[in-house]
């Protein structure tokens, strides 16, 4: 899945280098749906292989090339626009050895261990391929596998094996993306500018009450507005209707929360005050509605008086204010768990310390073990978590280790972080620590949270706070 977002990225920055700077003179093309390229676009989903669980498309009524020349934010003479053309194919021929100012749309499908970009048409050859299973590729990144390869007009870029997949589904000699998952994504591409579709039920998702049941997803951007739309089980779409209420509620109240803290500061607390403002007007447009089968929800982008400049604009100052603050908010709210935890961990090690052992030696009551339970974890392994979508999947196995068993410790609820018990005798000194190691956004950089407690005069004493390193990443 990765591998199709950074092929989606690498096609993207290609398309968006090829565009230069228009000039005042530059001629305007018509942008009407009836436009753009359905032909382009159908031929692009030939190339799709059958084990497909996502497709997105970006169309444009004209090539992507033009319509950034001709929308260039700074005006700049027709010579020069000339020039700058001239310049801009240059560097693309030197570096791609390709045209693609005919370029249309960008097809991106992801498969469950990879995914690829399609682009066409282009013109010319590849700079830097070699043959391979009759196709002309270059590596583009060695380290993540993602190549560029030529399949006549059309330039296939992604991983290696999605790529060949995807050559080989145009070839005839692999099973295209067809059937119901297919119509579906068909219809959401149709007149749009930028649409997706995603068959859930062949993505792994959290097994949650409001996941389970979900068939597909589909996204379409085109004249009229935004409009999302998922079809399942009706009890499923409905709790999932209730969680997109709740997270709006919940966005509205960070950025309310940031608008009031921010009023010291003149440029923050003027984004906060325009962000919140705009934020409820969205909010009450953006109604999700379930009927049997499907939940919709649409955002018209013109009516009311509102130009897509205006939307674009609210976006912008929504997304930074709010992203940031919803961020470090949800990053916030889980490390709660880490703290909660370990201070439960803490707590039973004083507790076993404390407790006499009479099933293995004859000691009285007013006797006790004088020691902790042995060192033991992380537990899950770092990374487990990540593996599972972020969230670890509670399993009653995993604690059945005998120090996890003496401190009275597991997991019964899915949970984020990784859990370890160190005991250390040094110097004469008995001490032991408890730990919980996060990665909330799974880019492998982990936050600690450690709870310290060391024996001083037969009598343990822990720390008065959790320690905390890297908390938010």
């Amino acid at each position: 899945m990765f591998s199709a977002i950074k092929a989606l990225t690498s096609a993207l920055v290609i398309l968006l280098a090829f565009a230069g700077c228009g000039g005042k003179n530059a001629p305007k093309q018509e942008t009407s749906p009836d436009s753009l390229p359905t032909s382009a676009v159908a031929s692009a989903l030939k190339a799709v292989p059958q084990d497909a669980v996502f497709v997105l498309s970006v169309a444009s009524p004209t090539s992507f090339w033009d319509l950034t020349v001709n929308q260039s934010i700074v005006p700049i003479e027709a010579k020069q626009a000339t020039e700058l053309n001239t310049a801009m194919r240059a560097h693309v021929q030197q570096h791609l050895g390709l045209d693609v100012s005919a370029v249309q749309n960008v097809l991106v499908f992801g498969t469950m261990s990879g995914g690829a970009a399609v682009i066409g048409p282009v013109k010319g050859e590849l700079k830097g391929a070699r043959d391979e299973a009759g196709l002309a590729m270059a590596t583009l990144d060695a380290d993540a596998d993602i190549v560029a390869a030529l399949h006549s007009d059309t330039l296939l870029v992604g991983k290696r094996d999605s790529v060949l997949a995807s050559a080989a589904t145009l070839d005839g000699k692999s099973p295209a993306f067809s059937g119901d998952f297919t119509n579906f994504a068909e219809t959401q591409f149709r007149a749009a500018y930028l649409a997706a579709a995603a068959d859930l039920g062949k993505i792994p998702l959290p097994p949650t009450p409001s996941t389970q049941g979900l068939e597909r997803a589909g996204l379409k951007v085109d004249t009229s507005g935004i409009h999302l739309m998922v079809t399942g089980k009706p009890e499923t779409l409905n709790m999932l209707k209730e969680q997109l209420e709740s997270f709006v509620a919940m966005g509205l109240d960070i950025l309310k929360h940031e608008m009031e803290a921010s009023s010291s500061d003149f440029a923050i607390g003027a984004g906060a005050i325009l962000a919140y403002y705009n934020a409820q007007s969205l909010a009450a447009a953006l109604k999700p509605t379930v009927d049997g089968n499907t939940l919709r929800l649409d955002f018209d982008l013109l009516g009311g008086g509102i130009s897509g400049t205006m939307v674009v604009a609210g976006i912008g100052v929504l997304s930074a204010v709010a992203i940031p603050a919803f961020t470090k908010y949800t990053k916030k709210s889980k490390t709660s768990e880490g703290i909660q935890f370990i201070k439960k961990m803490s707590d039973g090690a004083r507790t076993y310390y404390a407790t006499p052992d009479f099933a293995s030696t004859s000691l009285t009551p007013s006797q006790t073990k004088k020691h902790f339970p042995a060192s033991v974890g992380p537990t899950p392994p770092l990374g487990t978590c990540c593996s599972m979508g972020g969230k670890c999947i509670p399993d009653a196995d995993t604690w059945e280790h005998p120090t996890w068993k003496a401190l009275d410790f597991a997991m019964r609820d899915p949970h984020y972080y990784s859990y370890e018990f160190k005991t250390e005798v040094k110097d004469g000194v008995t001490s032991y620590t408890a730990l919980a190691y996060g990665d909330l956004d799974c880019d492998g950089v982990y936050s600690t949270f450690s709870h310290y407690g060391v024996v001083v005069d037969g009598e343990v004493q822990a720390g008065a706070d959790v320690i905390k390193q890297n908390a938010l990443e």
